[in-house]
């Protein structure tokens, strides 16, 4: 009775989850599921399958009540329970009140079921499905007869809400004996705890005759509660239990199949809910497409911390290479999240916020974002990155994406334009989509010079758009354009509007005369030869 069909779990996912922020994400929407549970949750839930993706979205389209979602979910959750404490029970009392609590467990969980099928639309065969089946219990006289029973156990076992408890002590405070006093359903008349004529003799009034005395405090203080119900309702408990020994859950295997779909539907609504709460509006993506292709795309992770976000319109072809420059902090990052987060988000098989989202599932995400050292010392941080690389182009293929964030920034800029060449052109070769975000603007370059004409074709170069003004400083449009690298992360400028400038740095007026000098020598114009190209936005 799965709504969802869950993919086998892949452990190698956990590292671009983790670069993506995705459990960051899924955090939001479900804050009560701790980090470890959520990274579960995803591995378990990621899938490539085109059809089973398709399924995905039609349960979706026909599930929208979120608080029904989690009325069944929590229901499921609860009938779990009562069955493992039902299989631990322990005397005829005990076995009593969990066959009862099970039922009516149970009969919760089909109520809440049956909600959320009537909630439904109707458009997903596996909610229709659903629907059929549990209609088939609700007609079936046993589901009647559990009803009844259930009745019919909470009349013969009227059981007090409260008991009033005593507690005999000495002087010091040490208890000699504890016992019940009376109970809702007795006429007894409390009478004083203690014997006036015998002030160390056992108390009488503590009744039934038994009480909980000093040489059982070693025993958990439920067994003497037991002890007095199955005393005191013994010919009532001997019905209940004969009445219960007959009847039994309906198809309990497929209900409690039903929990990781429920979950799963939990999260997805309330996700949504905190997309629409937001003002955006959400598409169901189309996993049939040859390549992805995206209007008015949003970061999932930005658009439910702030209202009002411009979408993106974004084309990845497969086998595509992408090269990414621009000023610090002008949206390089952002865009490779943007990407990551909605592909995940559509590969869990969830809405994602666009006008349009068409795209072919990739198989494997593999990611290498801007890392420490080795948390044992004994690597460095360019040993991890060229482990992890290692790693990927070893395992990669076109099958899967590859999003590579800053790399290679702890060692000489010549070496790793080299290296990141050498990277980038093996993708091209092997058809591996590929993004990369980079200060290093001689890869685009080195790799102009090296690319045939057939490979070039599949080699992008975009950068974010900045600009810098005395008046305003630093001004990013978070926008992409398509064209060769401007050779400026406008570091300087960013100095500037920190004032951080040469006179700041140097008093010798000879040194700043001399690094002014240097600095002029290495603008873009004295290395790149026209290097601004016109292109087009992204």
């Amino acid at each position: 009775m799965e709504l969802i069909h869950f993919a086998v779990s892949d452990p190698a996912l956990q590292q671009p989850f983790a670069d993506l922020d995705i459990i960051r994400v899924l955090k939001l929407a479900c804050p009560s599921m701790d980090e470890a549970a959520l990274s579960a949750w995803a591995l378990r839930s990621f899938t490539s399958d085109p059809d089973e993706l398709s399924a995905r979205y039609k349960v979706f389209a026909d599930v929208t009540d979120l608080e029904a979602a989690i009325e069944a979910y929590h229901h499921v959750q609860s009938f779990r329970e009562e069955l493992d404490k039902q299989s631990r029970a322990m005397g005829e009392l005990h076995e009593v009140l969990y066959d009862w609590r099970v039922l009516s467990v149970y009969v919760s969980l089909v109520e809440s079921l049956q909600v959320l099928c009537e909630k439904s639309t109707g458009a997903s065969s596996r909610m229709e499905a659903l629907h059929t089946q549990l209609k088939e219990v609700l007609k079936d006289p046993a589901f009647a007869t559990i009803r009844a029973v259930i009745t019919q156990v909470q009349k013969i076992l009227p059981f007090p809400k409260h008991l009033y408890v005593g507690i005999n002590a000495r002087e010091s405070g040490d208890a000699t004996d504890i016992g019940i006093i009376r109970d809702d359903a007795s006429d007894e008349e409390i009478q004083a705890l203690l014997d006036s004529k015998a002030p160390t003799a056992s108390s009488k009034s503590l009744f039934p005759e038994m009480s909980y005395t000093r040489l059982q405090y070693g025993t958990h203080f439920e067994e003497y509660l037991l002890q007095h119900f199955e005393k005191r309702y013994h010919s009532e408990i001997a019905k209940a239990h004969k009445l219960l020994a007959d009847v039994h859950p309906l198809r309990t295997p497929e209900f409690l199949e039903l929990e990781d779909s429920l979950q799963y539907l939990v999260v997805g609504l309330s996700l949504y809910s905190l997309f629409t709460g937001a003002g955006y509006s959400l598409c169901t993506p189309d996993p049939s497409a040859t390549c992805l292709r995206s209007e008015s795309l949003m970061y999932p992770d930005l658009a439910l911390h702030l209202q009002g976000l411009e979408g993106k319109h974004v084309v990845l072809e497969n086998g595509s290479s992408t090269l990414i420059t621009g000023a610090n902090h002008s949206g390089k990052t952002s865009y490779l999240k943007t990407l990551g987060q909605s592909l995940v988000l559509a590969q869990f098989g969830f809405k994602v916020p666009a006008t349009s989202f068409a795209f072919r599932p990739f198989q494997k995400y593999y990611t290498l974002f801007s890392t420490g050292e080795d948390s044992s010392m004994s690597v460095s941080r360019m040993g991890v990155e060229i482990q992890r690389l290692s790693v990927i182009m070893q395992s990669a293929t076109d099958k899967d994406l590859v999003l590579i964030n800053e790399p290679m920034t702890s060692t000489n800029p010549i070496e790793a334009v080299s290296i990141c060449c050498d990277l980038m052109e093996r993708f091209i070769d092997h058809g591996i989509t590929h993004l990369v975000v980079t200060h290093l603007y001689d890869i685009y370059y080195l790799l102009k010079t090296r690319l045939t004409a057939e490979k070039d074709s599949h080699f992008t170069s975009l950068i974010t758009l900045s600009d810098f003004s005395e008046e305003t400083g630093m001004v990013h449009s978070y926008r992409l354009k398509e064209s060769a690298p401007l050779g400026n992360s406008y570091a300087r400028e960013t100095a500037k509007s920190f004032q951080i400038t040469l006179e700041d740095l140097l008093e010798d007026s000879e040194k700043r005369q001399e690094a002014a000098s240097y600095c002029r020598s290495t603008q873009l114009e004295n290395i790149y030869d026209g290097a601004q190209g016109s292109g087009k936005e992204v």
